[in-house]
């Protein structure tokens, strides 16, 4: 049987297997009482039945408190064992913990003035005392002798001066590659100061042959302590000792990093954790990796190609440009080419606009003499295109001049200006016959002018219109 069990021994130390010498017991433990006074008793074993000389030594933190009667000992050949003692006196308060001390008993043998051989025996005294608070010390031992039934049992000492009034031991299960495949706990108990209780547990262990890790927490009135033992357990063929066998789901018993649950590594065409497919959808929103923009994001997976279009007036400018995004484009952006904006800052701008000129306006102070005759405007270049009004008589007439003809008249009235973008038309409204000043027209909006110009005009029988073809 493979039984984790610390135990106790004869403390002997032989250099030469001449002789045989032992010492019982191996161990004295006491709790500490203030003032104790005891005499210890020990036993040396003299197997050989030689006649020895044995030196006494003490040392621990408790030599100060121990005391023998002599430093040697004389053991004759008739004697099996050699009965002796020390004596233990305590102060009246010693450190919380534990405290020892080892008495230990030695031989030398000399021939012919040489030392030819040393035996050495101990036997040790453990003194516990109680710590003002709740504390316990704990020992996790592990039966593994059945492979498919391990026992594990804990031992808890209160050293304490306080009751432990609660206490129980949760173990979780490790296999070589550090993952945890079981865990339970044991019931729950009190420990009165100075006790030990023991905490056992019964596993069933159906799981591949192998060695594994217990991991113990011991709980004891909201404190804990934390203790690690390795043992072997399962049945049947685990061909890559990674805990698993090809009954428990290893769909790969040759390869350790493969078995179930096990870390996924996405996009290498391995099945890792025995899914039945390789992941090649990481963010899980329904797009592969092959399509998937980024796949680390549920956001994004589409490319989209978009034209920048800053100022939204559907003209775009410079080259297209592709973004990782989902079914929209980010904004100042649309999907469609539209020719060239020479400034996609500027929604006025873009080609084909409408312009105006800033050409001053040339006036006359005469009063005019005949309904027919026209002011000319001044030379303006033929690459701008402009509107020229002229009157005749109750008749505003367009031209397709750059500046508007003007007379001076004393009455105010309005002009509206109406702009088409659709057929690309100004259209002028006068409310009066005459008008004496019309300043330059200025669009503000690429498809919208509605321009409000308060002019000198005199034109009371109708209301004409007139408009100008882009």
């Amino acid at each position: 049987m493979n039984r984790k069990v610390s135990t106790l021994v004869l403390g002997i130390f032989i250099m030469s297997s001449v002789f045989a010498l032992g010492i019982t017991p191996a161990r004295t433990t006491l709790d500490f009482k203030p003032n104790l006074t005891k005499q210890i008793p020990f036993s040396i074993i003299n197997s050989e039945k030689e006649n020895l000389t044995l030196s006494i030594s003490i040392q621990g933190d408790l030599k100060d408190y121990i005391s023998i009667p002599t430093s040697k000992l004389l053991v004759s050949s008739s004697e099996e064992s050699k009965h002796s003692s020390y004596n233990l006196t305590l102060p009246e308060q010693l450190g919380p913990g534990l405290h020892t001390a080892d008495i230990t008993i030695t031989q030398t043998s000399e021939k012919n003035g040489t030392i030819s051989a040393t035996i050495a025996v101990t036997t040790q005294l453990h003194i516990y005392a109680p710590y003002p608070e709740k504390t316990a010390n704990a020992k996790l031992y592990i039966y593994d002798d059945n492979p498919k039934n391990i026992k594990f049992t804990t031992l808890i000492v209160n050293t304490g001066k306080p009751d432990i009034t609660s206490a129980k031991v949760n173990i979780e299960i490790y296999n070589k590659l550090n993952k945890k495949i079981d865990t339970f706990n044991t019931e729950s108990t009190d420990i009165p100061s100075g006790q030990i209780k023991e905490l056992t547990y019964n596993w069933q262990a159906d799981i591949s042959s192998s060695k594994y890790t217990a991991k113990a927490t011991i709980t004891y009135d909201n404190k804990t302590l934390n203790l690690t033992e390795t043992f072997n357990a399962g049945i049947g063929e685990d061909n890559d000792t990674d805990g698993y066998r090809a009954s428990d789901g290893d769909c790969n018993d040759n390869d350790s990093i493969i078995y179930p649950n096990a870390t996924e590594i996405p996009y290498n065409g391995i099945d890792e954790d025995c899914s039945g497919q390789d992941l090649i959808d990481v963010d899980n929103d329904g797009h592969n990796f092959t399509i998937d923009c980024d796949d680390n994001d549920i956001s994004l997976y589409l490319n989209l190609t978009g034209y920048a279009d800053k100022d939204n007036d559907t003209w775009t400018f410079g080259n297209a440009t592709t973004f990782c995004t989902n079914t929209t484009l980010p904004l100042g952006y649309i999907t469609t080419q539209n020719k060239e904006d020479i400034n996609d800052n500027d929604s006025t701008v873009y080609p084909g606009a409408i312009k105006a000129t800033n050409t001053p306006i040339q006036t006359s102070n005469k009063k005019r003499q005949s309904s027919t005759k026209k002011e000319t405007s001044p030379n303006i270049s033929n690459n701008i295109p402009v509107l020229k009004i002229t009157n005749t008589k109750n008749k505003i007439t367009p031209t397709n001049t750059t500046t508007y003809e003007k007379t001076n008249n004393t009455n105010q009235n309005n002009i509206t200006t109406e702009y088409n973008p659709l057929e690309k038309s100004a259209t002028l409204i006068l409310n009066n016959s005459f008008f004496n000043t019309l300043p330059t027209l200025e669009p503000t909006q690429h498809n919208l002018i509605n321009l409000i110009t308060l002019i000198s005009i005199n034109y009371p029988e109708t209301q004409e219109k007139s408009s100008l073809s882009d």
